[in-house]
């Protein structure tokens, strides 16, 4: 399974936000939907890669994304 096309949709809707504090939160509660759906290491580490990813690019979503990376780390117990 390929979280890419998930993850492209909920960065382009929370792009809908003006605010970016909004946009972050609205951002991490739909990651946050599809890091508890993890089923296996490689899905984990797949979606784990981009996540961080993006919050290197923008901080900001560090608030947001935090909770979905912490997950995905516990799964990969890194």
């Amino acid at each position: 399974m390929s979280y890419f096309p998930d993850l492209a949709m909920a960065m382009t809707a929370a792009a809908a936000h003006v605010d970016e504090r909004d946009w972050a939160r609205f951002a991490g509660e739909w990651v946050e939907e599809l890091a508890f759906s993890v089923e296996d290491y490689a899905q984990a580490l797949q979606l784990l890669e981009p996540l961080e990813g993006l919050c290197a690019i923008s901080p900001l979503l560090r608030g947001g994304l935090g909770s979905s990376i912490a997950a995905l780390r516990s799964f990969l117990q890194i």
